[in-house]
C-alpha cells in the first residue's frame, strides 16, 4: 500500500529574549540550519553590518554569516520576515520558528508561529514539504508590494493570502492553522521536543485520479470539507497524518472501516476489503491520544451513463458577430440540452477543435469568441465529459454574420 506521509514545513524569524540567552560566537563564520516542519530553501538573508552578505538558504536550509554581521535580516522579495540579533542565536545551530518568534520551542499555540508556518508551507513549490520546503526565485521575486509589517506580525487571513497572490499563486493555497501546526509539531517531536496540542489534520483525498489531464479541469466538486465524486471505477486514495488511523462511517453513523494499521487506505469500486458503495460517508482520523480530526464528507454518486446532447434542430447556426455568446449548451437557443441521466449538471465542457484558441467555454456551457470575430464560417467541436470520464463530442457549423 502506498504511504502518503505529508510532513510539511514552516519556519521563520524574529528574535527576542532576555540577556541570559545571549550567545557569544568565536568562529569567523557561523553556519545554521533553518527549520520549521522541515528545512527551508530559497529565503534571502543579509547582514545589517556587512553588505557583502546577500545570499539564500540552501536545499538543506543552511545559511552562514560572519561574526561582524550584527543582525540577520531575512526576506522573500520585498517582504521582511524577521530580524535576528546574533547574540540570541541558539547554541545548537538550529533555528526553529518558535526560536524566531521568541517563545519556547514547544509553544506552538502562538499566532506568530502559525503565521510563519502557514505561509511557508503554502509557498512550497510542490505543496509537499515532507521533502523539504523549496521556494523558487520566481515566486520570491514576485513578492514586490511595499509591506508595512514583517510577516510574523500579520494578523488576519487576508494579510496572509495577499502574500500568496503577490507571489503569483492562488490564495486558496493557504493551508489551515491546524494543518500547518500538525506538521510543525511532528518535526519538533522527531527532534526530541515533545509537544502535542493539535488534533490530526483533516483526512485528504488524492485527487489525481479525478483531473482531466489535457485541460486540468476537476472531475469532482469540493465545498468546504465536502467532496463529491462519481463512481468511475478509479481508486479513491485517502490519507491522513502520520501516526493516526482512519475511521469511515456512513451517514447513519454506522462504522464501515476502522483502519488501525496505517494512515492511508485505497477504496476500490470493485470487490475488495475496502469497498464503499454509492452513498455519503464521514471520514475522520484518530491519533494515539484519541484526538479526532475534523470530518471529511465524501459523497460517491452513481454515474454509469454517457452524457448527451439532446438536439431538435440542426447543427448549423447563424449568429451576429456582435452576439454576446455563440451557444448556451444548457439553454434552448438551438434546442440543445446537455444532460447526464445519473447526475444532471455534473458535466465539464471543452472546445477540442484545432481552432480552440479563439473560443472560450465556461463551466455553465456558454460558448463565446474570445475576441470580436470576423464574418465567415467556423467549425467548432465541443466535448462534454461527466465526472465518471464518460464523454461525447459534437461539431457545430457556425456562420458569423454582420
Amino acid at each position: 500500500m502506498i504511504k502518503y506521509l505529508y510532513i510539511v514545513i514552516s519556519f521563520l524569524l524574529i528574535s527576542c529574549g532576555d540577556s541570559s540567552n545571549i550567545v557569544t560566537k568565536t568562529n569567523d563564520t557561523n553556519t545554521f540550519e533553518l527549520i520549521g516542519s522541515s528545512t527551508i530553501e530559497g529565503v534571502n538573508y543579509t547582514c545589517q553590518n556587512n553588505t557583502n552578505i546577500n545570499s539564500y538558504t540552501t536545499s538543506k536550509g543552511i545559511f552562514s554569516y560572519p561574526n561582524d554581521c550584527g543582525t540577520l535580516i531575512f526576506k522573500l522579495g520585498t517582504l521582511e520576515l524577521a530580524k535576528i540579533d546574533l547574540r540570541y542565536m541558539p547554541n545548537d545551530n538550529k533555528l526553529y520558528i518558535t526560536d524566531l518568534v521568541g517563545v519556547n520551542r514547544d509553544d506552538t499555540n502562538n499566532q506568530k508561529v502559525s503565521n510563519l508556518s502557514r505561509v511557508f508551507q503554502s509557498l512550497d513549490n510542490n505543496l509537499n514539504s515532507h521533502d523539504g520546503i523549496k521556494i523558487d526565485f520566481v515566486r520570491s521575486n514576485n513578492i514586490s508590494n511595499l509591506y508595512t509589517k514583517v510577516l510574523k506580525d500579520f494578523n488576519n487571513e487576508n494579510d496572509l493570502k495577499s502574500i500568496l497572490v503577490d507571489a503569483g499563486i492562488s490564495s486558496n493555497n493557504l493551508v489551515s492553522i491546524n494543518y500547518a501546526l500538525v506538521h510543525l509539531e511532528n518535526k519538533l517531536r522527531k527532534d526530541g521536543i515533545y509537544v502535542d496540542t493539535q488534533k490530526p489534520f483533516l483526512p485528504q483525498i488524492d485527487k489525481s485520479n479525478y483531473i482531466l489531464q489535457d485541460t486540468n479541469k476537476k472531475l469532482f466538486k469540493e465545498i468546504n470539507n465536502t467532496i463529491t465524486i462519481a463512481s468511475s471505477g478509479a481508486d479513491i486514495k485517502i490519507f491522513a497524518e502520520a501516526n493516526t488511523y482512519l475511521i469511515v462511517k456512513d451517514k447513519n453513523d454506522t462504522l464501515i472501516i476502522d483502519n488501525k494499521i496505517v494512515p492511508d487506505l485505497v477504496i476500490k469500486h470493485s470487490v475488495s476489503t475496502n469497498n464503499l458503495d454509492i452513498g455519503e460517508y464521514n471520514i475522520t482520523s484518530k491519533d494515539n491520544t484519541n484526538k479526532i480530526s475534523d470530518i471529511l464528507n465524501l459523497n460517491i454518486i452513481k454515474d454509469v451513463n454517457v452524457p448527451r446532447f439532446d438536439l431538435n434542430d440542426t447543427y448549423d447556426y447563424n449568429i451576429s458577430k456582435d452576439a454576446p455568446y455563440i451557444l448556451d449548451i444548457n439553454s434552448t437557443d438551438i434546442d440543445i440540452n446537455t444532460t447526464d441521466s445519473d447526475v444532471d449538471g455534473f458535466v465539464i465542457y471543452d472546445v477540442i477543435s484545432s481552432n480552440k484558441d479563439i473560443f472560450d467555454i465556461n463551466s455553465s456551457g456558454y460558448l463565446m469568441f474570445k475576441n470580436t470575430p470576423v464574418t465567415g464560417d467556423y467549425n467548432i467541436t465541443i466535448r462534454i465529459t461527466d465526472f465518471a470520464r464518460h464523454d461525447l463530442n459534437k461539431t457545430f457549423n457556425i456562420k458569423v454574420l454582420e
